[in-house]
């Protein structure tokens, strides 16, 4: 059993085995709400290569009541840093690495040296002195503990036992020593606290008789322990040794600085080894025996302060008195050995004693040659007093080439960023599928394989890009609330299948970026105050007016949660299951590009911005389209440009069409856009058979810049917007057209503005959309959808077509009920053998199909279709919609006719300026044009071609 014997004149606080792990750490969390911990890693990279430091990151994972880590990193090449940046985020806590290689720090170093306050050594001294100034310019720690990288015994009880002391907000303990037992492999360990330290303190007690000082060293049960935790303004007045007597040089300090009643050790393992240092008996500036030489000055040094006076004849009597009183402890150690069943090599015992002693003597003799050496580096009190703007800039330094540095190491662990070219990564060819993976079902058999299966039988490989609607495991909206963004939802299909099709297809994946799922573990993680997500979150004590903050849902935008703190109110955007995150936190934007980068990993070549509009709050603003929300967008570009030149960002932003363009930015932003008020006015015109707004709207856009273009769709799994028709459709037509939809089956969603209701979408599937005119319910409802879809097929962009809309789909009214969500009414799922049956018939659905595909067909082999090819609106009249495309060589034009009208319409071919002298061909009919004054059919388009 454990003792609970007090020996000397420090607190011993021992290991008496009745309080669990987790009553301990659940007593630290609670001690973390007012006192915030951080744990100091001095670390040389080569030990980044060994399993001890795995083991403790490993370890460190499950610890929760940690506010942040601190890792220096010692002799390390800028790709040794990268990698080590790499390595160290496996970590759940906020971590910081200090490259004390690297150029910022350097530089800091350089103007400490100017004022002769640098550390003159390098080593494990130095190292953790500059992790001590970060923590101290960082100010958030209360508690700091410190200990070795090479513990390969390593479990989170000795961190939890060893920070408890001076955690604890009612002990009022400001240093702890860690103790532990060091045997291991059958042997005992420790040489240099056994065989020099202890033997050595006794010496001296008996030549210099009664002294505070040796009792004070003599008390610590394992005074050369690399561990130790202290309150965070210990950090501040503490000189720190920059050689081998560290242990001894801060024991020194911490005597010196505070009274013994505010100084403890505690045992922290019952086990304990690291990396053993080579015992180099014949070179003193090597291994132990460095150490022991190093260890012996510190101790004279000390004793010298307090007014001991030495001489030759000193050294050499406290020589023979050590080495009478190690060689009795070796008989002690063999005579403990024995009885436990350990080894003990009493022989190699007696080397190293020899060696200890003449090395006392050395050290005696150094001391004598240079007593004025001070190895110790200057307190943080002086430097802040000698150089005042130092903090600010140790800060900037760690954390711009922290956050910079973890971010290249996600993207470019094993090569290089590439130079960026300014490209076109689509053509004519590229139409897009939007779909759910579970649209599609069959029996017993993944998700993905039915898609696969209709897509062979039915799309006729007439699409090249694949939207997947979120396939993640989610908790509502059908997807958009994500509980894991690096797993797949059960039964879809896996991640090696989604990498497998992306070997056909351009696969476009969300990035569900502006908020989670109630549901997740981050989200669990702030209820519980845990690491890392009680800070992913934006919660506030209280509420606040919001009725400026521009929303999309009607709900109240601050949700009450219950944590285990207290009560607070959430940030809740789109609903109380989809809880924004706070990009303020730089953890945050790391999760996602981490995320990203898997993404990128499984074969995603196409990032989907979800609701990317709201992704940054301030406070006294709209909180939609922030500068913060460019900037993160261009990071992101930068890095996929640098890192795939076959990856593209997409941004939903659902919002105004100005405010949508400004998404390109100046070409660094997102390489798609959606157009997102192309469906409204579509709508608008084939219900009013007028494209008069549509027209105005397309020449009042700007033709996207190379490398960027439009995202081109009418229908989709949401619904219609109505704020993208916001300042182009008057309010009197779209209260008449929301009358309509719902006349029509349809539904409509609200946002909240100021606290009243506007209409924000229409809900409602697209072929009953179209069923009829503003006034009129007639036989042209198939014919009216295809002209939608031949404007949309015409339009400068890559076409997106809803599945819903390839296959005819009606309003699924018994979805709709089934989840009481209005979206849901375009949303129906198959199973293939309905979907066959309708196929197999002639019904609208396989009407629809042929027609689109035909389209599709036809328009993917012209070179004027391009999404980027030239494009002008022409005006011929509100009941033709009229383009010409020209191909980027100019050597196709198409000239686009649509009659978007029930009734026939003539076109006189000479108002488009139609050279006769060439050979012109309707494309879609694929007759010559042989006249000038040709008549369009109701609803139909004709895509005129120079051949």
């Amino acid at each position: 059993m454990s003792d609970f014997y007090q020996n000397g004149i420090i607190s011993t606080l021992h290991n008496l085995r009745t309080q669990s792990l987790d009553d301990l750490e659940k007593n630290l969390m609670s001690f973390a709400k007012s006192r915030p911990m951080t744990l100091v890693l001095p670390s040389l990279f080569s030990e980044l290569e060994k399993p001890a430091l795995q083991l403790i990151v490993d370890e460190l994972k499950k610890v929760h009541y940690l506010d942040s880590i601190v890792i220096g990193l010692d002799q390390a090449t800028k790709e040794e840093y990268k990698y080590a940046l790499h390595f160290f985020n496996q970590l759940p806590q906020k971590h910081f690495v200090l490259w004390n290689d690297g150029p910022r720090l350097k530089k800091i170093d350089e103007n400490l040296k100017t004022f002769g306050l640098s550390p003159k050594e390098l080593g494990k001294g130095r190292n953790v002195w500059f992790c001590f100034g970060f923590v101290l310019a960082d100010g958030r720690a209360k508690s700091v503990a410190l200990h070795d990288c090479d513990i390969v015994t390593y479990n989170r009880e000795l961190l939890a036992r060893l920070i408890y002391p001076v955690a604890n907000p009612n002990f009022n303990y400001q240093f702890c020593k860690g103790y532990y037992s060091r045997v291991a492999n059958e042997k005992i360990n420790g040489r240099v606290c056994r065989l020099l330290v202890t033997p050595l303190i006794r010496s001296l007690k008996k030549i210099f008789n009664d002294n505070e000082y040796l009792n004070y060293l003599d008390s610590f049960r394992y005074a050369l322990a690399g561990e130790f935790s202290m309150r965070t303004e210990v950090l501040n007045d503490i000189r720190i040794p920059s050689d081998w007597g560290l242990e001894i040089g801060v024991l020194s300090e911490v005597n010196r600085n505070y009274s013994n009643n505010h100084l403890c050790q505690v045992d922290i393992a019952d086990h304990y080894d690291h990396k053993h240092q080579d015992l180099s008996l014949d070179d003193q500036e090597k291994g132990l025996s460095k150490m022991s030489i190093d260890i012996c000055k510190s101790i004279f040094r000390k004793l010298a302060t307090n007014g001991h006076v030495f001489n030759s004849e000193t050294f050499r009597s406290i020589k023979a008195t050590y080495f009478r009183i190690a060689l009795d402890f070796i008989e002690t150690y063999n005579n403990d050995a024995l009885m436990n069943g350990l080894k003990l090599d009493i022989h190699s015992e007696e080397k190293a004693v020899e060696m200890f002693a003449q090395n006392i003597l050395d050290a005696g003799n150094s001391y004598l040659d240079n007593p004025m050496e001070t190895p110790f580096i200057p307190s943080w009190t002086r430097v802040n007093s000698a150089i005042p703007g130092l903090q600010q800039e140790f800060i900037s330094a760690v954390n711009n080439t922290h956050l910079t540095n973890k971010i290249f190491s996600i993207f470019f662990e094993k090569k290089s960023p590439k130079q960026y070219v300014i490209q076109n990564r689509w053509d004519e060819s590229d139409v897009a599928l939007i779909t759910y993976l579970d649209t599609f079902y069959n029996n017993d058999e993944k998700n993905i394989q039915t898609l696969e299966q209709v897509l062979n039988t039915y799309l006729q490989d007439n699409v090249s890009i694949i939207h997947l609607l979120p396939f993640f495991p989610y908790s509502s909206d059908d997807g958009f609330a994500v509980i894991d963004y690096l797993k797949i939802k059960k039964g879809l299909a896996t991640w090696s299948d989604i990498k497998k099709l992306s070997l056909k297809y351009k696969i476009m994946a969300d990035l569900v970026i502006n908020h989670c799922s109630s549901q997740s573990e981050w989200f669990q993680q702030f209820l519980n105050n845990q690491l890392p997500g009680k800070n992913y979150f934006l919660d506030y004590k209280d509420k606040f007016d919001t009725s400026k903050i521009v929303r999309p849902r009607s709900h109240d935008l601050l949700q009450i949660f219950k944590t285990k703190k207290s009560e607070k109110f959430v940030w809740c955007t789109f609903s109380r299951d989809q809880v924004d995150l706070n990009f303020k936190n730089k953890e945050v934007l790391i999760e996602f590009l981490k995320i990203i980068k898997f993404y990128l990993d499984q074969g995603i070549s196409i990032l989907r911005l979800d609701a990317v509009a709201f992704l940054w709050k301030k406070l006294g603003t709209n909180c939609i389209n922030l500068n913060e929300t460019h900037e993160i967008i261009k990071l992101f570009r930068l890095l996929l440009d640098a890192s795939s030149q076959k990856t593209f960002l997409i941004t939903e932003t659902n919002l105004p069409n100005k405010e949508n363009l400004d998404y390109f930015g100046n070409g660094n932003e997102a390489q798609l856009i959606y157009n997102f008020s192309l469906p409204p006015l579509i709508l608008y015109s084939m219900l009013y058979g007028n494209s008069t707004i549509l027209r105005k709207w397309l020449m009042s856009m700007p033709p996207p810049m190379e490398g960027t273009t439009y995202f081109n769709f009418i229908a989709s799994h949401d619904g219609i917007g109505i704020r993208p028709a916001e300042g182009l459709i008057s309010e009197k037509n779209i209260k008449a057209i929301l009358r309509r939809m719902k006349e029509f089956g349809g539904e409509v969603s609200y946002r909240k503005v100021e606290n009243k209701n506007k209409p924000y979408e229409i809900n409602i599937a697209l072929i009953d959309a179209l069923k009829g005119t503003i006034d009129n319910l007639d036989n042209f409802q198939i014919e009216r959808f295809i002209c939608a879809h031949a404007i949309m097929l015409s339009l400068e962009g890559i076409p997106a077509i809803y599945v819903h809309s390839f296959f005819g789909t009606e309003n699924d009214y018994s979805g709709m009920q089934s989840t009481k969500q209005k979206r849901s009414i375009n949303r129906k799922r198959y199973d293939l053998k309905d979907l066959r049956n309708k196929m197999n018939k002639k019904t609208i659905n396989s009407a629809v199909l042929k027609q689109l595909n035909s389209l599709i067909s036809i328009r993917k082999k012209q070179p004027a279709f391009h999404p980027n090819a030239t494009q002008f609106t022409l005006n011929l009249g509100e009941k033709i919609f009229a383009l010409w495309r020209q191909c980027q060589n100019r050597k196709q034009s198409i000239f686009v006719l649509c009659n978007i009208t029930s009734q026939k319409q003539p076109v006189d071919l000479n108002e488009i300026n139609l050279i006769f002298n060439k050979n012109w061909i309707d494309l879609i009919s694929n007759k010559k044009i042989e006249s000038k004054k040709i008549s369009l059919k109701p609803y139909q388009t004709m895509w005129i071609s120079n051949y």
